[in-house]
């Protein structure tokens, strides 16, 4: 994939340098260099970007062969997220949690929404989703309030869930699941907390033909 991409760029941390692939990619170490890239100017560069640059390449699993990139424009970005700003509506100040892969279509609602209304994103590991009590502890910790997740994860989580939760819970899945695992979900959640049923990202965000 980094072969196919052609990424001039790549940044890693120093600890996952001997696991890359041969590459002709100059390396960005965010844990070793950090000294000198905080260094650098706070200030935008200078950009000459068009709505029709590529935003990010998302590539299929490869479970059938050679896993195929989608390049997505930045102008299909900005209609995934115009898209879906009514549905989601938060605020400057809100904390919104990042569970979503990177390599997973629904990380660019959970990254870039947020962001654009001037939330907070709150990364979390796959560790503290290992158990309902950690996942919840994390949660409350860093003061959570919205919750952007299947409902077969949130199904999972929801038994340890406080009864008072602050929490928003949107919910996303396919469309030939969706109306029999959000109805039972938000049933069950909707009795202290709120939640708001969505489309998955992918059509939106998908370039034209």
């Amino acid at each position: 994939m980094l072969a196919d991409a052609r990424a001039p760029v790549l940044v890693a941390q120093s600890t996952l340098i001997e696991r890359l692939p041969r590459h002709d990619a100059r390396v960005v170490q965010l844990d070793t260099q950090w000294p000198s890239i905080a260094a650098q100017p706070t200030t935008a560069p200078t950009s000459s970007l068009d709505p029709q640059n590529t935003a990010y390449v998302i590539y299929t699993s490869g479970s059938t062969g050679t896993p195929k990139g989608v390049a997505v424009t930045h102008r299909s970005l900005v209609n995934l997220s115009c898209a879906q700003a009514p549905d989601f509506p938060m605020q400057a100040g809100d904390r919104v949690l990042g569970i979503a892969s990177i390599s997973f279509d629904t990380s660019i609602e959970q990254k870039f929404l947020p962001l654009l209304h001037g939330a907070c994103v709150v990364l979390m590991a796959g560790v503290e989703m290992e158990e309902p009590s950690t996942f919840w502890d994390y949660v409350t910790r860093h003061r959570v309030n919205y919750l952007d997740t299947t409902p077969s994860l949130l199904a999972a989580m929801i038994d340890a869930a406080p009864l008072r939760s602050r929490c928003i819970a949107r919910f996303s899945a396919a469309r030939r699941c969706r109306r029999r695992c959000i109805v039972a979900c938000a049933r069950d959640w909707a009795k202290s907390r709120s939640s708001t049923p969505t489309a998955p990202p992918s059509a939106a965000s998908m370039p034209p033909p």
